[in-house]
């Protein structure tokens, strides 16, 4: 009878010579580097122990059913995370805890495994708390953060989170800059080289849309000041000053820009909202 085998994502199913009976085994691509989160890398260490623990409960996963090949999975396990660097104890102190958990001996048979479930108070409450990961000396402010809390708060389950304050990405973006003449939902600024006096406004449109605005329509101020000055204005040098998320965001920050600058084209001395808000006092 032919062999044949499926590969799949992270699964080799393989038939054996009976066509009913199927064999799961770990696959993994001719050009898997063995590249996973290394152990001198600058994130919490919890981080890195749940790291081989999932290893381990991934290996159940798909090969529990052969004792022979789980055992060939784990000891590839020990052996990509030695080549990142991790020790040897804290991998097998990982493994125990793992086997007591799961209840993995390989002495006994994995067919007859099943997980043990914490059960869970319903009158515990859980509260997260995401905190900047700077050396390792955030992991006893955890744990003596989280004693506090169970003493003072035996109700509440404080689950404490680790983010990088920076990452790689942060210093080398992959996006293109949007081009000045693109951007929408901005505080802008326009000067006349005639006369040297200056405009402030918002726009939520593309900045290049609300200055053909300007060129054109009668109502507004920079067209009409244009037609009683002979100095051009270069709107394609448009300074763009601030920008906002929101409509009621761009009104406070014109307000203060506008304060701070006291535009001359400006009809209005004060912005709308700071009329509105402060008063002509």
């Amino acid at each position: 009878m032919n062999t044949w085998t499926i590969k799949f994502e992270r699964i080799l199913l393989l038939n054996s010579e009976n066509s009913l009976l199927f064999i799961l085994n770990k696959y993994r691509k001719p050009t898997y580097s063995s590249v996973v989160l290394n152990w001198s890398s600058l994130i919490c260490v919890l981080y890195k122990i749940a790291l081989i623990k999932c290893m381990f409960y991934r290996a159940w996963c798909i090969c529990q059913k052969n004792d022979t090949i789980f055992k060939s999975e784990i000891l590839n396990i020990y052996q990509i995370l030695k080549l990142n660097g991790y020790p040897v104890r804290v991998i097998n102190k990982a493994f125990k805890e793992f086997e007591k958990k799961m209840k993995v001996t390989l002495r006994n048979n994995i067919d007859n495994i099943t997980a043990n479930q914490d059960p869970v108070d319903k009158d515990c409450r859980l509260v997260c708390l995401k905190l900047p990961f700077y050396n390792d000396k955030m992991e006893d402010f955890k744990r003596k953060l989280v004693k506090l809390v169970r003493k003072y708060y035996p109700n509440v389950k404080l689950n404490v989170v680790f983010s990088s304050p920076t990452t790689i990405g942060s210093f080398f973006p992959f996006k293109d800059k949007c081009p000045a003449s693109l951007r929408s939902n901005v505080v802008y600024k326009l000067w006349c080289e005639g006369c040297d006096e200056s405009y402030i406004g918002i726009t939520q449109r593309c900045i290049a849309r609300r200055m053909k605005e300007h060129q054109s329509k009668k109502d507004s101020h920079v067209f009409q000041h244009l037609q009683k000055c002979e100095g051009p204005v270069d709107f394609e040098r448009v300074e763009i000053l601030d920008t906002a998320s929101s409509h009621k965001q761009l009104l406070l920050k014109e307000m203060v820009y506008i304060q701070k600058s006291k535009p001359k084209i400006n009809v209005q001395k004060q912005s709308a909202l700071f009329t509105l808000i402060i008063g002509n006092n």
